[in-house]
C-alpha cells in the first residue's frame, strides 16, 4: 500500500467498524509485520486500551493464528496496559484523545499506523469548544506524531455537521468514505408513513380497508374474522390500539412488502434488514436515525429548505457576476448581551446579476472585534458593495 495513505471512514454504528478498524486490520498488520510501531487511539485512553485487549485475547485464544503466523508468535508477547509487544518486533500502544504523544518512537521507528476510532463523543456535539480543541490535538498533536510515511486512519460515526469525521471528509489529502444504513430509500415512503402510524397505534385500519389498506378480515386469526372487536372504530380507545399496534403494522408491511421495499438497498441485509432499520427510524427519531445509522448529522424535517432545492445546475457559483447590478453587504456580530459565546458572526454578501438572479455567499467567524472589523474590511475591498448594512442587537 502507499505509504502516508490517510484515509477517513464514517459508517453507521452497529457495522462492525471498530471491529474491523482497530481489532481486525491492526491484528493483521501485526502479524504481517507491515507495521512495526501501531498506535490505537480512541476518545479515552479506556476505550482505546480495550480495543489493545481485543487483540491480544484474539492472539491468545486463536490456535489457527498461532498456526498461520508461526514465526511472528515464535516467542513470548508481552504485555502491560497501553502496550502489546510481539515476537516479531512490532508494537501496538493504545491512547485516549488529548494525551501527550509528543517523542514517541519503538526504536528508530515513529508511529507508522495510527487508528483513530470515535475521537469525540456526545459532549462534542453540544460544545464547539470541544470540537475546535480536539480537532487542534487531532491535527497538531497527533497528526504530527508521525512522519511522511505513517498511514492513517479515521473511523467515525458523524454526529454533529462540524464533527472532525465531516471536516476531514472535505479536507483535501484524505481519502473519504461514507457509508450508510439504508443506501436508498424505498420509492413509497408513503407506504410506510402509513405504516409508522400503524405501529406507535395512531390509527387503525378502516373496516373496508380504503386506498389499498387492510380490512379487519385481513388483521384477524385464521377464520378471516377480526380478533379485536374494535378493528375499524375511529372511536376505539388509544391503549387497545397501542396494544395491538405491532401486529396492525406487521400484516400492512406483510400485504404490501413488495411495494415497501421497492426501489431500497441497505448497507448489510444480512444483519440489517429494511424492516429493522425503519423501525430503528421510527422508534429512535429522524435525527437520531440519520445521525447514528446514515452519517447525515442534520434531522431534515427540522430544516428549512428542503435539500432538492440545492442541487439543481447553476446553483453554486465560484464568482460574483462582473456585470452586478447591486450589490449589498451586511454583518450579523453576534456580540449582543444574550449571544452564545460560541455563536458565529457572519458577513453575507447579496449580489443582483443582470440575468437577474440574486447571487449570495457568506463567511462565518468567531473572532475578537478587532479582527472582525478587519475582516470586514477585507471583504468590503473584496466585493465592493454598494451598500452596508450592520444588525443591531
Amino acid at each position: 500500500a502507499h505509504r502516508g495513505s490517510r484515509l477517513n471512514l464514517l459508517a453507521p454504528r452497529g457495522n462492525a467498524k471498530s471491529t474491523i478498524g482497530t481489532l481486525a486490520y491492526p491484528l493483521r498488520c501485526a502479524l504481517e509485520g507491515t507495521e512495526p510501531y501501531i498506535w490505537i487511539i480512541s476518545d479515552t485512553l479506556d476505550q482505546a486500551i480495550l480495543h489493545l485487549e481485543n487483540i491480544r485475547q484474539a492472539l491468545d485464544s486463536s490456535p489457527l493464528l498461532k498456526q498461520h503466523y508461526a514465526s511472528a508468535l515464535n516467542g513470548k508477547i508481552r504485555y502491560r496496559e497501553g502496550r502489546l509487544m510481539l515476537p516479531n518486533g512490532v508494537r501496538l500502544e493504545a491512547f485516549g484523545t488529548g494525551q501527550k504523544l509528543r517523542g514517541r518512537r519503538h526504536g528508530a521507528h515513529r508511529p507508522s499506523l495510527i487508528v483513530g476510532d470515535d475521537l469525540q463523543n456526545e459532549a462534542h456535539c453540544r460544545s464547539s469548544r470541544l470540537r475546535h480543541a480536539s480537532r487542534d490535538w487531532f491535527f497538531g498533536t497527533l497528526l504530527k506524531a508521525g512522519n511522511s510515511r505513517t498511514n492513517v486512519i479515521h473511523l467515525a460515526t458523524a454526529l454533529h455537521r462540524d464533527a472532525l469525521a465531516m471536516e476531514l471528509h472535505r479536507t483535501p489529502g484524505w481519502d473519504s468514505r461514507i457509508f450508510r444504513a439504508i443506501v436508498r430509500y424505498p420509492n413509497r415512503m408513503d407506504l410506510w408513513e402509513r405504516w409508522e402510524n400503524l405501529y406507535f397505534g395512531l390509527e387503525t385500519p378502516l373496516a373496508d380497508g380504503p386506498d389499498g389498506g387492510l380490512s379487519c378480515e385481513e388483521i384477524g386469526g385464521a377464520n378471516g374474522e377480526s380478533e379485536i372487536s374494535e378493528c375499524g372504530s375511529a372511536e376505539s380507545s388509544w391503549p387497545l390500539r397501542r396494544g395491538r399496534a405491532a401486529e396492525f403494522a406487521r400484516q400492512f408491511y406483510l400485504a404490501h412488502e413488495a411495494e415497501m421495499k421497492a426501489g431500497a438497498s441497505v448497507l448489510w441485509p444480512e444483519e440489517e434488514d429494511l424492516l429493522t432499520l425503519m423501525k430503528m427510524r421510527a422508534e429512535s427519531g429522524k435525527s437520531a436515525f440519520e445521525r447514528e445509522k446514515q452519517n447525515s448529522p442534520l434531522n431534515p424535517d427540522l430544516c428549512e429548505w428542503d435539500e432538492k432545492y440545492f442541487d439543481r445546475e447553476g446553483f453554486w457559483f465560484d464568482e460574483f457576476p462582473a456585470d452586478s447590478r447591486f450589490r449589498v453587504m451586511a454583518l450579523d456580530p453576534s456580540k449582543g448581551k444574550h449571544a452564545n459565546r460560541g455563536d458565529f458572526a457572519a458577513y453575507v454578501m447579496l449580489a443582483l446579476g443582470a440575468d437577474g438572479e440574486l447571487y449570495a455567499d457568506a463567511e462565518l467567524l468567531r473572532l475578537p472585534i478587532d479582527e472582525m472589523v478587519e475582516a470586514g474590511i477585507r471583504i468590503w475591498r473584496s466585493f465592493q458593495p454598494d451598500a452596508f448594512g450592520v444588525e443591531g442587537n
